[in-house]
């Protein structure tokens, strides 16, 4: 079987992205990369979306939300290799 390379990616001007790679540590993890021009918020609200737990129910049951998983953890458990995840989005032209 290949051995899978992880490696940093040199992220384009006014774009968001996600993908698997190398961490500041240097270990393999989930990268959420912004290039100049786009914002480190903006990157940190699409890693928000897609890692926070998801909470569901109405008005009249708001006290009892039921916790659903997450993004990630969804696609995990539906049998999709998290580790070829890639996203990407680029800012409108002005």
């Amino acid at each position: 079987m290949k051995k899978k390379v992880y490696r940093n990616r040199q992220t384009k001007p006014d774009t968001i992205e996600v993908y698997y790679g190398r961490d500041r540590d240097g270990q393999v993890d989930l990268v959420f990369a912004w290039g100049e021009g786009a914002h480190k918020g903006d990157a940190a609200t699409v890693m928000d979306i897609i890692q926070r737990k998801q909470h569901r129910g109405s008005f009249e049951t708001f006290p009892n939300l039921k916790e659903c998983p997450s993004l990630l953890e969804e696609l995990e458990e539906r049998g999709y290799d998290l580790t070829t995840l890639k996203f990407s989005i680029q800012k409108k032209a002005p």
